[in-house]
């Protein structure tokens, strides 16, 4: 998600021409619609693991309501960017948040402590991978899909490091020297 926003237009630009360029807002909230689902996957999946089909069925109806009326008022006001905004505000104003007090609640975990241990430990890391894909932007040349390639794996890169110093627990960090001990013990 952080590399289709930051670098929405060069991505449109190198794929489709520059003529193209507006519809990189488009992008930009599709994109950012794709960020908070990911955010809430689990708490979702948590609520139909429990049965609550009528509750997410309530949310998916006053989401769709939303969706429809910002859209409808955005789209007429911005355009087509607009449309997707109107995406944008629905899944933020309504679903995002619900999924993510609900789902707490149906496991027994505080909601701080939900937001305190999945979602705050990967802000530095997003911090730090939007800065490199920032400056490599202007480092290279962006309309070309080389440059584009490696500004994303700088980016990936810049992420994971981050996570790894400041946002991966014991267990996570245990866990992948388990298995890069046994890839690398299998291949010799």
């Amino acid at each position: 998600m952080i590399l289709f926003t930051t670098l929405a237009h060069p991505i449109v630009s190198a794929w489709v021409g520059p003529g193209y360029a507006s519809a990189a807002g488009v992008l930009i909230a599709l994109a950012s619609v794709i960020g908070m689902e990911s955010l809430i996957a689990a708490s979702w999946e948590v609520l139909e693991g429990m049965g609550k089909a009528k509750l997410l069925a309530l949310i998916a109806a006053v989401e769709a309501a939303v969706n429809l009326s910002s859209s409808l008022v955005l789209g007429h006001a911005v355009g087509l960017v607009g449309v997707a905004l109107g995406t944008v505000v629905a899944v933020a104003v309504v679903k995002f948040p619900a999924a993510l007090i609900f789902g707490s609640r149906g496991v027994g975990v505080p909601l701080r402590m939900l937001i305190r241990r999945s979602l705050v430990p990967n802000l530095l890391p997003a911090a730090c991978m939007v800065t490199v894909v920032l400056g490599g932007r202007t480092l290279l040349p962006e309309n070309r899909l080389p440059g584009l390639l490696l500004i994303a794996v700088a980016g990936i890169l810049a992420y994971l490091l981050a996570y790894w110093r400041t946002g991966a627990t014991p267990a996570e960090r245990e866990r992948f020297h388990s298995i890069w001990m046994r890839r690398s013990t299998s291949g010799t």
